[in-house]
């Protein structure tokens, strides 16, 4: 769901008020709301139409990473107080983008085309298996042969000449396989994954990940294990809940901070209740949330 004021930002002490305000705009009841938010990510299974209630009168405050949360879901920034910034710095250590900061040169895309990976020229090759192995630290060509993808096509994003970013995938008996994407800088790498549901014209998406936090989402999105290795887990998951999902819309987006506070919670144990730093508030003694 996305908030048409631009300037809105969530934090401790509007959420509230903000939650209501988003809610409404947004024309979802409160028992759409905890069904929507139930279904677009684990974190949120257990949240109903009382426990939404309670957060809007402010009986009873979400965890922060349930608070980012609800910013993400409605695309809202999230206002840290100097404590939560703390603990968002601990979930930064599990980064999964590339280095941020942009090249020193604006390039654009100006230019894309579209091709089998039989057909590229051996100096795209060669560089698209690099980024490969720099991504999922393996041998592009061996795992093409693992999963049987002799037949993969590769859309290839050019500023005038130069190869600026790709997104390779295969079609096989009615499953888009994602096999990867790159950019040269953040901007382009994010635009190259936002195109991918117009490349999808099947119903069911298979991808694989190696970086933790990605298999954690991907997971946490009710997608279905269907392979894994010491370092790869492949996923199974319906492109409408995929691409519809405001969570890998972040995720393209590279609004990170959600799927990592959810990461880093995980790896707490703390199972969103675990610890202080991270549990549902209680702001009224007789209220249960």
């Amino acid at each position: 769901m996305s908030y048409t004021e631009s300037d809105v930002c969530i934090s401790c002490d509007n959420f509230p008020n903000l939650l209501r305000k988003l809610r409404t705009s947004s024309k979802l009841s409160q028992h759409d709301l905890s069904i929507s938010l139930s279904k677009s990510h684990k974190l949120f299974e257990n949240i109903n139409q009382p426990m939404i209630s309670n957060w809007e009168k402010g009986n009873n405050l979400p965890s922060l990473t349930r608070r980012v949360g609800v910013a993400t879901y409605f695309n809202v920034d999230y206002n840290y107080s100097n404590s939560e910034l703390n603990i968002l710095k601990r979930s930064l250590k599990n980064e999964m983008f590339y280095d941020p900061h942009l090249t020193i040169y604006p390039l654009k895309v100006n230019k894309t085309q579209d091709l089998d990976w039989e057909m590229l020229d051996e100096a795209t090759k060669v560089q698209i298996r690099h980024a490969f192995f720099v991504r999922h630290k393996d041998k592009l060509d061996d795992f093409l042969e693992r999963k049987g993808l002799r037949h993969a096509k590769v859309k290839c994003y050019y500023h005038d000449s130069m190869l600026v970013g790709h997104v390779m995938y295969s079609l096989i008996d009615g499953v888009f396989y994602y096999i990867c994407a790159a950019g040269m800088n953040s901007d382009i790498h994010s635009s190259v994954l936002a195109e991918l549901e117009s490349l999808c014209d099947v119903q069911i998406i298979e991808m694989h990940a190696t970086i933790p936090a990605i298999k954690y989402l991907l997971l946490s999105i009710y997608g279905v294990v269907v392979s894994q290795t010491e370092t790869a887990v492949t996923y199974r998951l319906n492109k409408g809940g995929f691409f519809a999902n405001p969570y890998i819309k972040a995720l393209f987006l590279k609004k990170q901070d959600f799927i990592l506070l959810s990461y880093q919670s995980m790896i707490d144990n703390s199972s969103e209740f675990g610890n202080d730093t991270n549990k549902d508030v209680m702001t009224k003694e007789h209220i249960v949330g």
